[in-house]
């Protein structure tokens, strides 16, 4: 039988097995009846809903980042690439919508009554 290659590189089923849950468990807290899905994300043969993975994280008390680091290593590079490619004043400074700039400050001066 061929081997499934790990097309989502992950954690899951190492932090899984550091905090002492089974497979089962884990899937019941995620509303699975059945371990197959969870069995898919470990083997990183899918990747999880952001809901489900938002459960993992919370489940394993790990952060997104460490659950799935070659995805964020992937997204970051991807995001440097299509910051760097953008042309010049395409990123606008922020000036006067800064928290608690009070010369800009809309409640400071649309909310006084004459």
């Amino acid at each position: 039988m061929p081997l499934t290659k790990r097309r989502f590189a992950n954690n899951l089923y190492a932090l899984r097995r550091i905090r002492g849950f089974r497979q089962k468990t884990v899937a019941a807290l995620l509303g699975h009846k059945r371990t197959d899905m969870l069995s898919c994300y470990e083997r990183g043969l899918v990747l999880p809903t952001l809901s489900t993975a938002i459960k993992l994280t919370l489940i394993l008390r790990a952060e997104l980042t460490e659950l799935f680091p070659q995805q964020h290593r992937n997204l970051e590079r991807e995001l440097q690439a299509a910051v760097s490619a953008l042309p010049k004043g395409a990123r606008r400074p922020m000036i006067g919508r800064q928290k608690g700039d009070s010369d800009n400050d809309c409640f400071g001066k649309c909310g006084e009554i004459a």
